[in-house]
């Protein structure tokens, strides 16, 4: 008996780089580093923002923040994907390591083709801050988790 191998989902995914961050303030925004989408139609223009395009649904995750602490345990920050002149999505909540109730730092959206005209820019910036933030006593080595930020791409 033989088997034919079907794909399972035909999706396209790129994992880019953030730049690290220290401290953080409402509108503060988040670059994606040198890396280029490889596998995506999306883009990085010229001011480090993602340019995702129509013909697909876009799922986009990112992780931000992990270097920056709040000095108060009942504070937090938020950091949301931006198109320019709205929030989307889900935002990534960050709060004292102490403070589970809001430790949540994935932020995601689902974006549909319907939603895109001609092309979408997406900023990372942060949307709420409530404490003092401040790197504290951290240092980056080789084990330290990395900002990134997921792009799938979706076939219509």
């Amino acid at each position: 008996m033989s088997y034919l191998a079907l794909p399972k989902a035909n999706l396209r995914c790129d994992i880019l780089k953030i730049d690290v961050r220290y401290s953080l303030a409402v509108n503060d925004e988040f670059s994606i580093s040198s890396d280029r989408p490889k596998h995506t139609r999306a883009t990085v223009n010229n001011n480090d923002k993602l340019v995702i395009y129509p013909g697909s649904h876009w799922l986009i995750e990112f992780k931000v923040g992990h270097s920056i602490f709040i000095n108060d345990l009942t504070k937090e920050y938020r950091v949301q994907l931006h198109n320019g002149t709205s929030y989307i999505g889900f935002p990534a909540t960050m709060a004292n390591g102490e403070n589970i109730k809001s430790a949540f730092n994935f932020g995601r959206a689902l974006i549909l083709s319907s939603d895109i005209t001609s092309s979408m820019t997406l900023s990372i910036i942060c949307n709420y801050v409530d404490g003092t933030t401040s790197s504290g006593a951290y240092t980056q080595n080789s084990n330290s988790p990395i900002d990134n930020i997921k792009i799938m791409e979706l076939p219509v």
